[in-house]
C-alpha cells in the first residue's frame, strides 16, 4: 500500500526538479578513484573503475548523473513513479547514455542479492512504511565489502516540517474531497497566510517561491520517518551494515555550497574539546 501511495505522490509531483545541465568529467576513472579515497582506500581496491551501481529510488535524474560519473560502469535506476522514469528516459536518450537501465519497481519487492559494488539511496527509505525492511533490501543487494551511500532525514531538522504536515492534515479533515492536489492547495494557502511570527513562519517564508514538486516534498509528503545519529546507527547495525563515515549529499552541496561537516569555534577551548572527540 505504501508503494502505491508513494507512486501516486511522486507521479503527481515528480522529484527532483529537472536540471538545466548534466556534467561529466573527461577521465572515466576519476569518480571511482575519488570515492575510494574518500573512504580511505588509497589502493583503489574497494570500488572498481567499472562498478555495478544501483540507484535505489532514482527519481527523475539521479541515475543519469550517476551514469555520467561512472561511464565505465553499469547503472541500474529503480523508482515507483512512472512520470519520474519517463522524464529520466527522455533525458537519457538526449544524452545518449548507454550505461544506464531504468526500471519501474519497488525497492521493497526486488530480489537483488550481492549484485552491486555501490548502492545509492538518498531520501528514500524514510518514505517507506518500515525503513528497516527497505534498508535490508539495500544491504542484501550489496556485494561483500560494497559501499552504500544513504541519506535519511535528521529528526531535529524535520521538527517544523512534521508539525506543518500534521497541521495540513488537521485542516484537511474539514475538506469534503481529499487528495494530494487538495492538500497541496491547502498547504500553499496556509504557508502564504501563516498568522504567527515564529520559527515556523520563517521556514514557510523560504518556501513561497520554490517549485511545486519541492514544496510538496517538503510539506505534504504522505509518509515520512526521521532519525537521530543513534537511531540510524542502530538501524544500520540491525541490517548488517556499519556506518563508515559521514558525507555531504549532492543535494546538500547544491543548496549550501559552503556546508562543512566539521564545526569551527572562535573559542580555542571549545575548538580543542571538539577536535579531541572521536568520530
Amino acid at each position: 500500500a505504501s508503494d502505491e501511495l508513494l507512486g501516486d505522490f511522486y507521479g503527481t509531483y515528480p522529484w527532483p526538479w529537472q536540471p538545466t545541465t548534466f556534467t561529466y568529467v573527461d577521465d572515466p576513472r576519476l569518480e571511482a578513484a575519488m570515492l575510494n579515497q574518500d573512504i580511505g582506500d588509497w589502493d583503489h581496491r574497494r570500488l572498481p573503475a567499472n562498478p555495478a551501481v544501483w540507484v535505489a529510488g532514482c527519481g527523475t535524474n539521479q541515475a543519469l548523473h550517476t551514469a555520467l560519473k561512472f561511464p565505465l560502469g553499469a547503472v541500474t535506476g529503480s523508482d515507483v513513479s512512472t512520470p519520474s522514469l519517463d522524464l529520466a528516459r527522455a533525458n537519457a536518450a538526449k544524452l545518449g547514455l548507454t550505461n544506464v537501465t531504468l526500471k519501474q519497481e519497488s525497492i521493497n519487492q526486488v530480489e537483488y542479492y550481492e549484485q552491486f559494488d555501490y548502492v545509492i539511496s538518498t531520501g528514500v527509505i524514510h518514505h517507506n512504511a518500515d525503513p528497516k525492511v527497505t534498508l535490508e533490501k539495500l544491504a542484501r543487494a550489496l556485494k561483500p565489502g560494497g559501499v552504500l551511500e544513504l541519506m535519511v532525514y535528521n529528526r531535529f531538522h524535520r521538527i517544523l516540517n512534521t508539525a506543518f504536515q500534521k497541521a495540513v492534515r488537521i485542516f484537511g479533515e474539514q475538506q469534503e474531497a481529499r487528495g494530494f492536489e487538495t492538500d497541496f492547495k491547502l498547504a500553499r494557502t496556509l504557508a502564504n497566510h501563516f498568522p504567527v511570527r515564529n520559527q515556523m513562519a520563517a521556514m514557510l517564508a523560504d518556501t513561497r517561491n520554490v517549485a511545486d514538486a519541492e514544496f510538496a516534498d517538503l510539506l505534504i509528503n504522505p509518509l515520512e520517518h526521521s532519525f537521530t545519529v543513534e537511531s540510524l546507527e542502530a538501524l544500520a547495525a540491525s541490517c548488517g551494515l556499519e556506518i563508515l563515515m559521514p558525507c555531504i549529499s549532492t543535494f546538500a552541496k547544491f543548496t549550501s555550497p559552503s556546508i562543512d561537516w566539521n564545526m569551527r569555534f572562535e573559542n580555542r577551548e571549545l575548538q580543542s574539546a571538539y577536535d579531541s572527540m572521536p568520530d
